[in-house]
């Protein structure tokens, strides 16, 4: 048992069952009362085996979560770069370091099939979407450039945040109808602005992930 939990990380609490834990919360509260209350009288088990049973299905459900989402928020967030103005481009902080026309030929240099026109094509369209992948498996292992697992530990969490919040609130408003209006709506702008604080987590670790990219290819020359 000892050596299970020695293999939960900071990045299964704060991704899975912190998540999980919201999403299993909303649901018992939207359930009657005396329906958990009756099931415990039922069972006759201790609050030590409901513990542990309650963050195992947390973690299970976080992890099931956190795959919807990232189909969702590839769906949502795609859309949303692909209709917001400038929304796509390279952030202040590429910009102000590497041209384009630097990104272009440092990919087509190092293992990138594409010819380096049809790389600067995708910059301001498709980049992110086309490359992302790639340049952030470059640069994850590197001791030096460990901060980037801060960033996309906080991406998933606000992501699957949000998903618990909207899930939950959905459910409880269905299940309770308009008793609890205002608990849903609550819900349903924390869910916002954890979306909000995803999205800026997101561009943070591509920004991030393409100007440390740039500076191994770069002294690697």
């Amino acid at each position: 048992m000892d050596s299970v939990f020695e293999k939960i990380t900071l990045y299964d609490i704060l991704g899975y069952l912190f998540p999980g834990s919201v999403l299993m919360l909303l649901f018992l509260f939207g359930v009657d009362a005396k329906t958990v209350v009756g099931f415990f009288e039922k069972w006759n088990v201790g609050n030590g085996f409901m513990y542990l049973a309650f963050f195992l299905v947390s973690y299970l459900i976080g992890i099931a979560l956190s795959e919807l989402m990232t189909y969702v928020w590839k769906v949502g967030f795609g859309i949303y770069r692909r209709f917001s103005k400038g929304s796509n481009r390279n952030c202040k902080r590429v910009e102000e370091k590497y041209s384009p026309e630097e990104i272009a030929d440092v990919l087509s240099k190092i293992g990138i099939k594409d010819e380096k026109e049809i790389i600067k094509s995708t910059i301001g369209v498709s980049f992110r979407e086309r490359y992302m992948q790639y340049i952030y498996g470059v640069i994850q292992g590197k001791e030096e450039y460990k901060r980037i697992h801060n960033y996309a530990s906080a991406y998933v969490l606000y992501k699957n945040v949000t998903g618990a919040l909207m899930i939950g609130a959905v459910y409880i408003l269905i299940s309770m109808g308009r008793s609890h209006l205002l608990f849903c709506v609550v819900c349903i702008l924390l869910a916002i602005i954890f979306a909000v604080r995803a999205t800026r987590f997101q561009n943070k670790k591509e920004d991030y992930a393409i100007i440390w990219f740039m500076e191994t290819a770069l002294k690697d020359k």
